[in-house]
């Protein structure tokens, strides 16, 4: 009996110090495993690095954005292409460039619906960037008796800008050749006698 129990004891005494050390392996594995949370948090910082970096290259987008809002408010502040049901005043006061003009070349189109292509040098901006060269005008386009129909009538203009001269390609199959580069078009015309009066209209208009 002794030995029985005695055998019995060291086999109890074995098993907890397996259980002990598996413990310990345990406690090491959690550590690990800590390790491996730790790991994971490095993961998860890295992934909200990532997150950081990403908001952040958002951060630098909203900034673009809020230039191009910027840009936003300015398409915002005009109208392109004037608003269909407002009057010609109306429509040059939204407009995102405002000058007066004056045609400078009239190119009668050739083909079987012709239309007049009208050119008009810039005399004086009111609003919005530096216009030079503005157009008017186009395929199956015929002016009304107030104009444009000659060299030299003046106009205060609604213009949308391009930003910069834009070629117009020549197309001879309808006589159209050497039209002269333009950045802008006249979207609305509201007809005046001479330069000085498009001035004081145009102020008038603008509220200047």
């Amino acid at each position: 009996m002794g030995t029985r129990h005695l055998a019995i004891f060291v086999f109890a005494l074995a098993l907890s110090a397996c259980g002990g050390s598996s413990s310990d392996d345990g406690s090491s594995s959690g550590g690990t495993s800590s390790g491996g949370s730790s790991s994971g948090g490095a993961s998860s910082g890295g992934a909200g690095s990532g997150g950081t970096s990403s908001g952040g290259s958002g951060g630098s987008t909203v900034d673009a954005s809020a230039g191009g809002s910027g840009g936003m408010l300015d398409a915002g502040a005009c109208s392109e292409g004037g608003t269909s049901d407002a009057g010609a005043e109306a429509n040059i006061a939204a407009s995102c460039s405002v000058a007066v003009i004056v045609v400078s070349r009239i190119d009668s189109e050739c083909s079987g619906a012709g239309g007049e292509h009208i050119t008009f040098d810039v005399l004086e901006i009111g609003l919005g960037p530096k216009v030079t060269k503005i157009h008017h005008g186009d395929h199956a386009y015929y002016p009304p008796p107030e104009g444009p129909n000659q060299v030299g009538q003046v106009f205060v203009a609604g213009i949308d800008p391009f930003g910069a001269l834009t070629p117009r390609p020549d197309n001879p199959g309808w006589c159209l050749t050497g039209l002269p580069a333009v950045d802008g078009y006249a979207h609305t015309l509201l007809r005046v006698n001479n330069a000085t009066e498009g001035s004081t209209k145009m102020k008038q208009i603008l509220g200047l």
